[in-house]
């Protein structure tokens, strides 16, 4: 097995070799950069869902995408808020075009399994979108 699972990290010609069956799974960790109290760091949506996917691609011979690390504005009702230094946001249609566009380019390099690892909330409705306009 292939221990070198960071799509940023092949050649371009191991990665080919890792999709060109289309039975690889690509992980795409999308995360944000914002507030999570005093203690923590603002990159705590980015390195979760960017460690699932490399721990989880790690065992099933997978792929892990470079982690969208911008998300969709930090909402006041889930403990956040834009109004914190650091929070630093994308709007829904941005975030959309973002990962309809590396989903398009993934495909064109002929992969066809996709795992999407969101690990900031409010992006599930935006993800979800620009699969559903992916797919059509």
């Amino acid at each position: 097995m292939d221990k070198n699972v960071l799509m940023g990290e092949m050649t371009w010609n191991e990665y080919h070799e890792k999709i060109k069956n289309g039975k690889s799974v690509i992980f795409i960790p999308i995360g944000a950069i914002e507030q999570h109290g005093y203690l923590m760091s603002l990159n705590v949506d980015v390195v979760l869902p960017s460690a699932v996917s490399e721990g989880v691609a790690y065992l099933v011979n997978g792929i892990v995408a470079p982690t969208v690390v911008y998300g969709y504005k930090s909402q006041q009702k889930s403990g956040g808020g834009n109004f914190y230094p650091g929070t630093t946001s994308l709007d829904g249609s941005t975030l959309v075009s973002v990962i309809k566009d590396i989903l398009r380019e993934l495909l064109r390099h002929g992969a066809r399994n996709f795992c999407m690892v969101v690990g900031h909330f409010e992006n599930y409705a935006f993800t979800v979108e620009a699969v559903d306009l992916v797919l059509r």
